[in-house]
């Protein structure tokens, strides 16, 4: 009698270890936890929050990056001397102010920092390799990759992050 008390006794045990088992600090766990965060709520951009068109600029780097952008007809430019001015084509109001090319999915976990106690839960900062997904046609333009090195980056494959998740009882979760 004893034997079988003893195996339903570990039975249990590893079947509440497995419904815990999103917690643990695995590779395919923090994957879990990037991914379901991505589609959601971050999209990577050209242009930062707050960016506004139109845009006057008499700065050489911001005509190249914009003039990448007119010649993917997302924008158009009128010229006056040195100062260049820049607003949406109506091709590119769709995608303006910020021109998104796309979000994140986390192919690899690379490394992961010791979990320690932050604002009252376990967090790790994990470097990952992604791939960008939902990528629009423009941004595979060889001007833009030349004129926006980090999209380039980001459109390469081989592109790593580090990005802070916490464990929460749903998993591991990243933090805003």
């Amino acid at each position: 009698m004893k034997v079988p008390a003893r195996i339903a006794l570990l039975l249990a045990v590893s079947l509440i270890a497995g419904c815990n088992s999103k917690t643990a600090e695995t590779p395919e766990n923090f994957l879990s936890g990037l991914n379901r965060y991505w589609p959601e709520h971050r999209r990577d951009c050209l242009f930062p929050a707050g960016w506004r068109f139109p845009y006057t600029t008499s700065n050489p780097k911001e005509q190249q990056q914009l003039d990448a952008l007119v010649k993917v007809l997302l924008l158009k430019r009128t010229k006056e001397e040195k100062l260049a001015y820049y607003e949406p084509t109506d091709y590119g109001k769709t995608g303006a102010p910020r021109y998104c090319y796309g979000y994140r999915e986390a192919t690899a976990v690379l490394s992961n920092t010791p979990p320690a106690v932050k604002d009252g839960f376990r967090q790790t900062g994990v470097t990952y390799r992604y791939q960008m997904k939902d990528v629009p046609g423009w941004a595979k333009s060889d001007d833009l990759k030349a004129a926006f090195p980090q999209l380039a980056k980001d459109l390469s494959g081989e592109a790593t992050a580090t990005t802070p998740l916490a464990q929460t009882g749903a998993g591991w979760q990243v933090v805003d």
